[in-house]
């Protein structure tokens, strides 16, 4: 049998290191990590297409390859190597994880001479101080401490730090505690600048600045202080210039809104959370419609009056700054930060005298530029941490309704037939299934008398699906990880399931529709506002839209378990909540445009009062009457 491409780049990767050559062996390396991803948007080169026993075969045959290499002392990585390396350090991290060795803990420990307490000699070389950086990942139980090695070592570390937010699984304790202390480590250097230098780093910076917001530590908002701040030293690097705007503004009649979208189309989730808000806003302002390279779709020009393509990549992050300008917006708009890694260092630059961010992903911003973050009343007391002032969308806004063309059979009757194994969804990107939440899974399966298999939905292809596969069976072995579905048969899955567990600390959105629509009962938990931000509340926020029953959500983590073993224990009462769902009226509630003519309303009496509103002592600003734009001019 023909050899893959994958098992000749390995052959060749071990033979160089067999005949001791060590340059071509790095060299190889190289090829082999270029061809991995663990995003969605690149096309895995390695593992696609494989079987599970096969990516273990190909994974273990890499792995042991790169150990025997960095345990080689004649190997001697540099600072340059080094830089060509480490873009590849989370895909290497989650390809590790496969193996039966999950990380590089041995490697590592070998590398320093450590024993069996930890400790090791403090005379270690540059060469071994890179190997053994590179090789630690989010999945090590080797502790480092972050913030003497980033503050000592700059430029070396920042991208293994931005790595640790890129692995996406922290099911296991040890994956989650490693998280979390990075997160305090950044919250405690709050002044302190990344000083990104390598455009390949500052690409490593929005994955960061998104997927920290995962994380379970209350103020890990502040960790985004130091992104931030780095973003804007590498922007004056870059030539981009802070444009100066009039100190007396002049109020128009149909002022120039730019509307920035990081990802859109009718059924994305910034379009099913802010589709009718973005088209009720062409009655007040000019809209333009932002966005990057292959970001956009055609089916959601119409909800703009105009619309500007900019360069999808940060290396051109001064020309999409020139495009915005070009435009002269009156007020800005980000629709959603965190998914977009041009779109998020624009967030620290003034591009119009007034900048809102809507809560797409519900996150503060913590930049000095954004002026106002637009919430639902619901959400305000969540915002407490927030850098921005908070204006009051009123009720919750409404989701829009896609004129959905894929089929997918909805159950005829709200009744669902008993069966000896009780099957429960839990509809969640893999981000969100942190060790809190597992844990509590755990702790269900193990009270309940009756059978349940438990069924995921990451959403995650390639290497990272395998990755999510091993990590959830870990802690949940005779679980069921689907791969991607389309959507139809994403919801015929979903339908067959009996009962849907919402995750925690921060919750679903979409998710959360889904399941309303093939009436299936849930279990979701209200955050403590003391404790957690405004993505504690979004499960809440949905179902209290729709109307749902309430007694799917729970107020404690103690109310949610004794919830969930009521819901699979007592077939009756899940029945009857099943019967309510089944008489909702999504069209009357969820997908009601009213509350987004609200949000319309509010976002122009910002344009109107906003030096008042920053003159103000007040965070929050409630309008119960809109302003009416003769009496504001």
């Amino acid at each position: 049998m023909e050899m893959s491409t994958i098992e000749k780049d390995l052959e060749k990767l071990e033979s160089c290191i067999a005949n001791q050559d060590l340059n071509a062996a790095f060299k190889s390396l190289l090829v082999i990590f270029k061809k991995t991803s663990v995003h969605r948007k690149k096309q895995d080169e390695v593992f696609g297409g494989w079987t599970e026993e096969q990516v273990q075969y190909i994974a273990t045959r890499l792995v042991g390859a790169v150990n025997f290499l960095f345990l080689q002392k004649t190997f001697k990585l540099n600072e340059a190597g080094f830089s060509q390396l480490v873009p590849f350090q989370s895909n290497y991290a989650a390809i590790v994880y496969l193996t039966p060795f999950k990380n590089s803990d041995f490697v590592i420990r070998r590398i320093l001479d450590m024993d069996e307490d930890g400790n090791h000699s403090d005379d270690i070389s540059l060469h071994s101080f890179l190997k053994m950086v590179f090789l630690w990942s989010p999945f090590s139980k080797v502790q480092l401490p972050f913030k003497e090695f980033l503050t000592n070592y700059p430029e070396i570390m920042t991208p293994v730090v931005l790595s640790c937010f890129r692995a996406l699984n922290y099911a296991e304790k040890h994956s989650h505690e490693n998280r979390e202390e990075v997160v305090r480590t950044l919250v405690e250097m709050e002044g302190f600048d990344l000083e990104i230098n390598d455009d390949r780093v500052a690409s490593m910076v929005g994955p960061a600045w998104m997927n920290l917001s995962y994380a379970s530590a209350y103020n890990k908002y502040e960790a985004k202080r130091v992104f931030n701040r780095s973003y804007e030293s590498w922007m004056k690097r870059r030539g981009v210039k802070e444009p100066k705007f009039p100190v007396v503004r002049t109020l128009k009649d149909k002022p120039v809104l730019a509307i920035m979208s990081e990802a859109l189309n009718v059924t994305h989730a910034m379009f099913r959370c802010y589709g009718d808000t973005i088209i009720g806003l062409k009655e007040r302002f000019h809209t333009i419609g932002f966005h990057c390279r292959g970001c956009f779709n055609e089916n959601v020009h119409f909800a703009f009056d105009e619309i500007v393509e900019l360069p999808d990549s940060n290396s051109d992050i001064k020309k999409a700054i020139s495009l915005v300008l070009k435009k002269q917006p009156d007020m800005l708009i980000y629709t959603s930060l965190g998914m977009n890694n041009v779109m998020i260092p624009m967030a620290n630059i003034r591009l119009a005298p007034i900048q809102m961010a809507f809560l797409g992903h519900p996150m503060s911003t913590q930049s000095r530029h954004i002026d106002y973050i637009g919430a639902e009343t619901c959400s305000i007391p969540y915002t407490r941490v927030f850098s921005e002032k908070i204006v009051d969308f009123g009720g919750t806004l409404p989701m829009y309704k896609v004129d959905d063309k894929s089929k997918w059979k909805a159950p005829k009757t709200h009744v669902r037939e008993n069966k000896k194994q009780l099957d429960i969804a839990v509809p969640s990107m893999l981000m969100k299934l942190n060790h809190d939440f597992l844990s509590m899974l755990i702790l269900i399966k193990e009270r309940v008398s009756r059978n349940i298999k438990f069924h995921f939905f990451p959403h995650v292809p390639g290497i990272t699906y395998q990755n999510a596969m091993k990590a959830i069976k870990t802690v949940l072995p005779d679980s069921v990880v689907h791969p991607p579905f389309n959507y139809k048969m994403y919801m015929e899955k979903l339908s067959a399931c009996d009962l849907y567990l919402g995750p925690f600390p921060f919750n679903n959105s979409n998710g959360n529709v889904d399941a309303l629509k093939v009436f299936l009962p849930m279990v979701v938990l209200r955050g403590d506002p003391e404790l957690c931000g405004v993505e504690g509340v979004a499960d809440v926020s949905v179902l209290e839209k729709a109307e749902a029953p309430s007694e799917m959500i729970a107020d404690t983590f103690e109310e949610y378990y004794e919830l969930a073993l009521k819901m699979i224990e007592e077939d009756d009462y899940r029945e009857s909540i099943a019967k309510k769902l089944f008489d909702l009226n999504l069209d009357e509630t969820l997908y009601n445009t009213d509350t987004a003519v609200r949000a319309v309303e509010a976002v122009w009496n910002t344009y109107i009062n906003h030096e008042a509103y920053q003159n103000s002592d007040e965070k929050v600003f409630y309008m119960d009457e809109p302003v009416e734009l003769d009496e504001a001019l």
